[in-house]
Protein backbone atom coordinates (compact mmCIF):
# COMPACT_ATOMS: atom_id res chain seq x y z
CA UNK A 1 0.00 0.00 0.00
CA UNK A 2 2.46 2.41 0.85
CA UNK A 3 4.36 1.49 -2.56
CA UNK A 4 1.22 2.93 -4.11
CA UNK A 5 0.87 6.14 -2.33
CA UNK A 6 4.46 7.28 -3.04
CA UNK A 7 3.90 6.26 -6.94
CA UNK A 8 0.68 8.42 -6.54
CA UNK A 9 2.29 11.46 -5.22
CA UNK A 10 4.73 11.44 -7.76
CA UNK A 11 1.85 11.14 -10.46
CA UNK A 12 0.27 14.09 -8.91
CA UNK A 13 3.35 16.04 -8.48
CA UNK A 14 3.22 16.12 -12.58
CA UNK A 15 -0.46 15.71 -13.33
CA UNK A 16 0.92 16.38 -17.54
CA UNK A 17 2.28 12.49 -16.10
CA UNK A 18 -1.49 11.30 -15.87
CA UNK A 19 -2.20 11.42 -19.64
CA UNK A 20 0.53 12.30 -22.44
CA UNK A 21 3.93 11.68 -21.02
CA UNK A 22 3.78 9.15 -18.18
CA UNK A 23 1.96 5.72 -17.53
CA UNK A 24 -0.93 6.38 -20.16
CA UNK A 25 1.55 6.57 -22.84
CA UNK A 26 3.54 3.29 -21.27
CA UNK A 27 0.91 1.33 -21.54
CA UNK A 28 0.37 2.02 -25.04
CA UNK A 29 4.35 1.74 -25.87
CA UNK A 30 4.47 -1.34 -23.99
CA UNK A 31 1.85 -3.25 -26.05
CA UNK A 32 5.02 -4.04 -27.95
CA UNK A 33 4.65 -7.50 -26.29
CA UNK A 34 3.22 -8.00 -23.10
CA UNK A 35 4.38 -9.11 -19.82
CA UNK A 36 4.09 -11.27 -16.94
CA UNK A 37 5.83 -11.43 -13.34
CA UNK A 38 9.62 -10.95 -13.22
CA UNK A 39 9.82 -13.40 -10.08
CA UNK A 40 13.44 -15.07 -11.58
CA UNK A 41 11.86 -18.24 -12.24
CA UNK A 42 13.42 -18.60 -15.43
CA UNK A 43 16.61 -18.16 -15.76
CA UNK A 44 18.32 -15.52 -18.05
CA UNK A 45 20.53 -16.88 -20.90
CA UNK A 46 23.57 -15.37 -21.99
CA UNK A 47 23.01 -12.99 -24.57
CA UNK A 48 24.17 -14.64 -28.28
CA UNK A 49 28.17 -13.88 -29.13
CA UNK A 50 27.39 -13.13 -32.07
CA UNK A 51 24.75 -11.03 -33.47
CA UNK A 52 23.59 -9.99 -37.27
CA UNK A 53 22.12 -7.05 -38.04
CA UNK A 54 18.66 -7.35 -40.87
CA UNK A 55 16.08 -5.29 -41.26
CA UNK A 56 12.43 -6.23 -40.29
CA UNK A 57 11.23 -6.52 -43.37
CA UNK A 58 7.63 -5.35 -44.74
CA UNK A 59 4.02 -6.28 -44.00
CA UNK A 60 2.56 -6.71 -40.49
CA UNK A 61 0.64 -9.96 -38.92
CA UNK A 62 -2.88 -8.68 -37.84
CA UNK A 63 -5.10 -11.58 -37.11
CA UNK A 64 -8.68 -10.92 -37.92
CA UNK A 65 -11.14 -10.72 -35.39
CA UNK A 66 -8.30 -11.20 -32.99
CA UNK A 67 -8.70 -9.39 -28.98
CA UNK A 68 -6.21 -9.33 -26.46
CA UNK A 69 -6.16 -8.26 -23.12
CA UNK A 70 -3.30 -7.18 -20.66
CA UNK A 71 -2.81 -5.93 -17.03
CA UNK A 72 -0.29 -3.50 -16.54
CA UNK A 73 1.54 -3.04 -13.19
CA UNK A 74 4.04 -0.03 -12.21
CA UNK A 75 6.49 -1.21 -9.52
CA UNK A 76 4.10 -4.37 -9.01
CA UNK A 77 0.86 -2.82 -8.36
CA UNK A 78 -1.61 -2.99 -10.76
CA UNK A 79 -2.28 -0.13 -12.04
CA UNK A 80 -4.02 -0.18 -15.80
CA UNK A 81 -5.91 -2.92 -17.92
CA UNK A 82 -5.38 -2.58 -21.34
CA UNK A 83 -7.79 -4.14 -24.43
CA UNK A 84 -6.32 -4.53 -27.66
CA UNK A 85 -9.16 -5.97 -31.45
CA UNK A 86 -8.09 -5.91 -34.49
CA UNK A 87 -11.31 -5.62 -37.29
CA UNK A 88 -11.83 -7.20 -40.90
CA UNK A 89 -9.32 -6.64 -43.69
CA UNK A 90 -10.32 -3.56 -46.27
CA UNK A 91 -9.15 -1.61 -48.91
CA UNK A 92 -8.37 2.37 -47.79
CA UNK A 93 -7.22 4.65 -50.86
CA UNK A 94 -6.89 1.89 -52.72
CA UNK A 95 -4.35 -0.18 -50.04
CA UNK A 96 -5.24 -3.44 -48.30
CA UNK A 97 -5.59 -2.34 -44.84
CA UNK A 98 -6.96 -3.26 -41.23
CA UNK A 99 -7.91 -1.06 -38.01
CA UNK A 100 -6.72 -2.09 -34.49
CA UNK A 101 -7.86 -0.90 -31.63
CA UNK A 102 -6.59 -0.46 -28.03
CA UNK A 103 -8.23 1.24 -24.89
CA UNK A 104 -6.38 1.17 -21.75
CA UNK A 105 -8.43 1.97 -18.00
CA UNK A 106 -7.42 2.98 -14.49
CA UNK A 107 -7.90 -0.79 -12.76
CA UNK A 108 -6.67 -1.75 -9.71
CA UNK A 109 -4.55 0.47 -6.64
CA UNK A 110 -4.92 3.49 -9.44
CA UNK A 111 -8.87 3.10 -10.00
CA UNK A 112 -9.03 4.30 -5.73
CA UNK A 113 -7.70 7.51 -6.63
CA UNK A 114 -8.57 8.28 -9.90
CA UNK A 115 -9.59 7.97 -13.55
CA UNK A 116 -7.64 7.22 -16.85
CA UNK A 117 -8.24 6.82 -20.10
CA UNK A 118 -5.54 6.06 -23.17
CA UNK A 119 -7.33 4.98 -26.71
CA UNK A 120 -5.37 4.10 -30.11
CA UNK A 121 -6.50 3.62 -33.00
CA UNK A 122 -4.77 2.65 -36.21
CA UNK A 123 -5.49 2.17 -40.00
CA UNK A 124 -2.32 -0.02 -41.11
CA UNK A 125 -1.61 -0.63 -44.55
CA UNK A 126 -1.35 -4.35 -44.80
CA UNK A 127 1.41 -4.56 -47.90
CA UNK A 128 3.83 -1.97 -46.17
CA UNK A 129 3.29 -2.49 -42.32
CA UNK A 130 3.30 0.77 -41.92
CA UNK A 131 0.25 3.26 -40.45
CA UNK A 132 -2.10 4.82 -43.51
CA UNK A 133 -3.59 7.33 -39.94
CA UNK A 134 -4.22 6.75 -36.66
CA UNK A 135 -5.60 8.78 -33.53
CA UNK A 136 -4.40 8.70 -30.28
CA UNK A 137 -6.39 10.31 -27.29
CA UNK A 138 -5.97 10.07 -23.63
CA UNK A 139 -7.86 11.22 -20.51
CA UNK A 140 -6.93 11.49 -16.93
CA UNK A 141 -8.10 13.11 -13.91
CA UNK A 142 -6.58 12.50 -10.11
CA UNK A 143 -6.21 14.67 -7.43
CA UNK A 144 -9.50 17.16 -8.80
CA UNK A 145 -7.46 17.49 -11.62
CA UNK A 146 -8.37 16.84 -15.54
CA UNK A 147 -6.46 16.60 -17.98
CA UNK A 148 -6.71 15.92 -22.03
CA UNK A 149 -4.46 15.24 -24.62
CA UNK A 150 -5.80 13.79 -28.65
CA UNK A 151 -3.39 13.51 -31.45
CA UNK A 152 -4.20 12.76 -35.16
CA UNK A 153 -1.75 11.81 -37.56
CA UNK A 154 -2.14 11.33 -41.65
CA UNK A 155 1.21 9.55 -42.59
CA UNK A 156 2.76 10.57 -45.89
CA UNK A 157 4.67 8.54 -48.54
CA UNK A 158 8.02 7.96 -47.48
CA UNK A 159 7.79 7.98 -43.78
CA UNK A 160 8.82 4.95 -42.13
CA UNK A 161 8.08 5.61 -38.75
CA UNK A 162 5.85 3.03 -37.16
CA UNK A 163 3.20 3.42 -34.52
CA UNK A 164 2.63 1.15 -31.58
CA UNK A 165 0.31 -1.09 -33.01
CA UNK A 166 2.09 -1.18 -36.43
CA UNK A 167 5.10 -2.13 -34.40
CA UNK A 168 4.22 -4.88 -32.85
CA UNK A 169 2.85 -5.93 -36.02
CA UNK A 170 5.95 -5.96 -37.38
CA UNK A 171 7.81 -7.00 -34.50
CA UNK A 172 5.06 -10.43 -34.92
CA UNK A 173 5.51 -10.77 -38.63
CA UNK A 174 9.65 -10.70 -37.85
CA UNK A 175 10.88 -14.64 -38.41
CA UNK A 176 13.90 -14.15 -36.35
CA UNK A 177 16.78 -16.61 -34.85
CA UNK A 178 18.75 -16.50 -32.21
CA UNK A 179 21.46 -13.70 -32.52
CA UNK A 180 19.55 -11.58 -35.22
CA UNK A 181 19.42 -8.17 -34.34
CA UNK A 182 16.84 -4.97 -36.10
CA UNK A 183 15.64 -1.84 -35.28
CA UNK A 184 12.18 0.18 -35.79
CA UNK A 185 11.90 3.49 -36.09
CA UNK A 186 9.01 4.86 -33.72
CA UNK A 187 6.53 7.48 -33.40
CA UNK A 188 3.95 8.46 -30.17
CA UNK A 189 2.49 11.48 -30.23
CA UNK A 190 4.90 13.52 -32.16
CA UNK A 191 7.92 12.30 -30.47
CA UNK A 192 10.48 9.93 -32.47
CA UNK A 193 13.01 7.24 -31.09
CA UNK A 194 14.73 4.01 -32.38
CA UNK A 195 13.81 0.33 -30.53
CA UNK A 196 16.74 -1.89 -31.21
CA UNK A 197 15.71 -5.50 -30.59
CA UNK A 198 17.94 -8.64 -30.48
CA UNK A 199 16.26 -12.27 -30.82
CA UNK A 200 18.38 -13.56 -27.45
CA UNK A 201 16.93 -17.01 -26.82
CA UNK A 202 14.15 -19.45 -26.91
CA UNK A 203 12.74 -19.84 -23.71
CA UNK A 204 9.18 -20.71 -21.84
CA UNK A 205 7.26 -17.81 -20.81
CA UNK A 206 4.40 -17.72 -18.70
CA UNK A 207 3.84 -21.81 -19.69
CA UNK A 208 4.43 -21.28 -23.43
CA UNK A 209 7.33 -21.50 -25.84
CA UNK A 210 8.63 -18.21 -26.72
CA UNK A 211 10.93 -16.32 -28.35
CA UNK A 212 12.90 -13.36 -25.65
CA UNK A 213 13.88 -10.44 -26.94
CA UNK A 214 16.18 -8.16 -25.75
CA UNK A 215 16.24 -4.39 -26.69
CA UNK A 216 16.71 -0.20 -26.17
CA UNK A 217 14.21 1.94 -26.79
CA UNK A 218 14.08 5.70 -26.12
CA UNK A 219 17.12 5.10 -24.07
CA UNK A 220 15.37 2.87 -21.70
CA UNK A 221 16.23 -0.70 -21.98
CA UNK A 222 13.50 -3.40 -22.26
CA UNK A 223 13.02 -7.38 -22.41
CA UNK A 224 10.21 -8.80 -24.65
CA UNK A 225 8.51 -12.34 -25.09
CA UNK A 226 6.24 -13.28 -28.50
CA UNK A 227 5.01 -16.84 -28.65
CA UNK A 228 7.24 -19.30 -30.67
CA UNK A 229 4.32 -20.34 -32.92
CA UNK A 230 2.58 -19.18 -36.07
CA UNK A 231 0.21 -17.06 -34.00
CA UNK A 232 3.56 -14.81 -32.99
CA UNK A 233 0.72 -13.45 -29.95
CA UNK A 234 2.30 -10.83 -27.47
CA UNK A 235 3.04 -13.03 -23.73
CA UNK A 236 5.19 -10.37 -21.96
CA UNK A 237 7.18 -7.19 -21.40
CA UNK A 238 9.14 -5.28 -18.79
CA UNK A 239 10.65 -1.76 -19.37
CA UNK A 240 12.28 0.65 -16.55
CA UNK A 241 10.82 4.24 -16.87
CA UNK A 242 11.05 7.52 -14.82
CA UNK A 243 8.04 6.07 -12.69
CA UNK A 244 10.22 2.88 -12.28
CA UNK A 245 9.69 -0.62 -13.24
CA UNK A 246 6.67 -1.00 -15.73
CA UNK A 247 5.08 -4.92 -16.60
CA UNK A 248 2.20 -5.69 -18.77
CA UNK A 249 0.69 -9.46 -18.26
CA UNK A 250 -1.39 -11.36 -21.11
CA UNK A 251 -4.82 -12.15 -18.95
CA UNK A 252 -6.57 -13.22 -22.38
CA UNK A 253 -6.44 -13.93 -26.00
CA UNK A 254 -9.56 -14.60 -28.33
CA UNK A 255 -9.51 -15.36 -32.07
CA UNK A 256 -13.22 -15.56 -33.17
CA UNK A 257 -14.18 -18.09 -35.50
Amino acid sequence: MSAGLELLREVRHDPARGASNGTVRVLGLLVLCSCSHFDGQDPAPAKPSRVRHAAIGTGVLAVPDETIELRATVRGIVFATVQTAIGEPGWVGGRRAIVVRSRGRADGFASLFGDFTWELSSTIDLDSGLPIEDHEEAVATMAGQHEHHSDRRTWEAGDLHHDIHSAIGAVRAWRSEPGLATELAIEIGGGHFTADLTDVAREPHGGKPAVRYEGRGGGQPFVAWVSDDEARVPLGFHCDTELGAVALELVAYDVRD
